[in-house]
């Protein structure tokens, strides 16, 4: 199956990010290794811009059982018809903590389809978080993901939040 050209770039782009974070607090692409304590959830809606292209985006998460939070996202984008959605779950491994670090995993899926073709992205990336240190809270991501029909991308990412 030959993908659009609007597909090959949102696929792209959807790797870099994917690996990066996926759903991560939005817009960022970077994911920190906390999730919602047990039974509690939150929704995160968003608008992005680039290039002339725009998408709204919606993205439930739930916990369900202590260190494990379930997600879902829906983009829809404002040309070519095309609409992503995905699913991922995050393990928390090791507690959160106000001052200091803690490691977590999230792995998920992700379809990106058009108004003619579709592709099928997965990923799973390694979250690390070190809270309440001078320069405030520090977010380190290394990941991999794999669109259908192409070889895999590994990708990282450091956000400092203040």
């Amino acid at each position: 199956m030959q993908m659009t050209r609007l597909i090959k770039t949102l696929a792209a782009l959807g790797l870099a990010t994917a690996a990066a974070s996926s759903f991560a607090g939005r817009p960022l692409i970077v994911d920190d290794a906390g999730i919602n304590a047990k039974g509690q959830g939150h929704v995160e809606t968003w608008l992005t811009e680039a290039d002339g292209v725009n998408a709204f985006s919606i993205s439930p998460a739930y916990a369900f059982w202590d260190s494990v939070e379930l997600a879902a996202v829906f983009s829809r984008f404002n040309q070519g018809g095309l609409t992503v959605t995905g699913a991922q779950a995050k393990w928390m491994i090791t507690p959160a903590s106000d001052k200091g670090c803690n490691f977590a995993t999230s792995f998920g899926a992700q379809r990106l389809k058009d108004d003619f073709d579709s592709a099928n992205v997965s990923f799973i990336n390694g979250l690390f978080s070190c809270n309440g240190n001078a320069f405030g809270n520090v977010h380190f991501n290394v990941g991999y993901a794999k669109a259908s029909g192409f070889s895999g991308e590994t990708s990282y990412g450091v956000a400092l939040e203040k």
